[in-house]
């Protein structure tokens, strides 16, 4: 009896701590669960080193304090930079820089969450967020020492500092946007074509609001110096050698070959992928069943819809990406990175679309709605169990796999 005493006004703060504290207990506990998808067995899966890998290692192994000029490399120096401190504090070895891929798969998880909640609402939010967490691609993609796993990082960072601006009006976070940008350079080469997004994006604001480049002109002054200011070696570097940076994208496509490759897309995403045993086993699509139907769903609602700005903005951000993967020869799952946070947010768009509607149809009817929400828990439930199987039981388990990750490591592997 005692105890219970002592223990009920600890038991009241702490219902009262997470009453107050909601948006950041959801937040901390989404990191949390995308971060620990992307280190459980990390040590063993996959285990080894893949040849697509030793470029990047070779670059990060012969860095030095004296020689930090990366020649035509700077198309993915934000990764290479990013991991040579890194292994100063933790060590350069394999196992090592597969944690820094994680932590970094994680905090786009969350970060994505962050820029979904701003644009849309915490539901569709966390929908988007629980179905990147267990995306067997991009636990996959966050395991592997790959420069292309910093790009939706940066992109959607780049997206949330640049919401803050525009709503703020602040000149230090127009300034910090075009930092951002400046560095996504540094990620991919995909992000020569993301500044086509916010093209678009400002065409259509200076549509609806004649006053948009005069209204912000000081903020967009301080955007560019800003963005100059960080990419300043890119140019360089870009200059003294644009054949290794160009040499991503095939120019010489006619529009036939260019809407056959584009039209390849879905089924690699959905239907049958290109067999890369680097990314997932055998021909697996990338994307598992719920994704493909919701997605789709959700694709076409947003285009039906484009008259309303954020859904214009996911549409053509997900066309882009769209256009520099069908510019690649041949087609990879890295080259879909970029479109990953836009896929997962149409997911959930219809989801929560379809439960609103569900609700209205029945506001009364608890059985309904339990139904409802129990349904939803099922799918969620059965995607997380297929993707889990697919990556922790099959893609460990294979042979192609483990013959896969047998390179030679100029590094320790742990």
């Amino acid at each position: 009896m005692k105890l219970s005493l002592l223990l009920r006004p600890v038991i009241k703060k702490t219902i009262e701590y997470l009453k107050n504290n909601q948006i950041l207990l959801i937040t901390l506990g989404i990191f949390l669960f995308a971060f620990f998808l992307r280190t459980f067995n990390i040590r063993v899966i996959p285990n080894g080193l893949s040849q697509k890998e030793i470029e990047t290692v070779r670059a990060i192994k012969d860095l030095k304090k004296d020689s930090m000029w990366l020649e035509g490399g700077y198309y993915n120096a934000a990764y290479i930079y990013l991991s040579y401190l890194w292994s100063k504090i933790f060590g350069l070895s394999v196992l090592s820089l597969r944690y820094l891929s994680a932590l970094i798969g994680g905090l786009t998880v969350l970060l994505s969450y962050v820029f979904i909640y701003k644009w849309f609402s915490r539901k569709i939010a966390i929908f988007m967020a629980l179905l990147f967490s267990f995306s067997a691609f991009h636990v996959s993609a966050s395991r592997l020492i790959i420069p292309e796993v910093l790009l939706p990082l940066v992109l959607v960072s780049l997206l949330i500092a640049l919401t803050n601006a525009y709503r703020t009006k602040s000149v230090w976070l127009f300034g910090l946007s075009g930092v951002i940008a400046g560095l996504g350079f540094y990620t991919s080469p995909s992000f020569l074509l993301a500044p086509f997004i916010f093209l678009a994006a400002g065409f259509y604001f200076f549509r609806r609001n004649k006053k948009f480049i005069t209204g912000y002109r000081d903020e967009l002054i301080v955007a560019t110096v800003g963005f100059f200011a960080v990419i300043a070696p890119y140019i360089v570097s870009f200059s003294l050698g644009s054949a290794s940076y160009l040499s991503y994208y095939n120019f010489k496509f006619s529009l036939e070959d260019l809407a056959i490759n584009i039209s390849q897309i879905p089924g690699l995403l959905f239907l049958k992928s290109s067999g890369e045993n680097f990314l997932n086993v055998g021909h697996e699509p990338l994307l598992d069943p719920l994704i493909f139907v919701t997605s789709v769903a959700g694709l076409v609602f947003a285009i039906l819809s484009l008259s309303r700005r954020k859904y214009f903005f996911l549409v053509v951000w997900f066309l882009i990406y769209s256009f520099y993967a069908a510019l690649r020869s041949p087609l990879s799952g890295i080259d879909l990175l970029g479109m990953l946070p836009v896929v997962y947010t149409f997911s959930a768009l219809i989801i929560e679309l379809v439960l609103t509607k569900w609700f209205e149809t029945f506001p009364i009817d608890k059985k309904a709605k339990f139904f409802a929400i129990g349904l939803v828990a099922v799918f969620f439930s059965l995607s997380m169990l297929y993707n889990f199987d697919r990556y922790f039981v099959a893609y460990r388990y294979s042979k192609s796999v483990q013959a896969e990750f047998s390179e030679t490591s100029p590094i320790p592997i742990k």
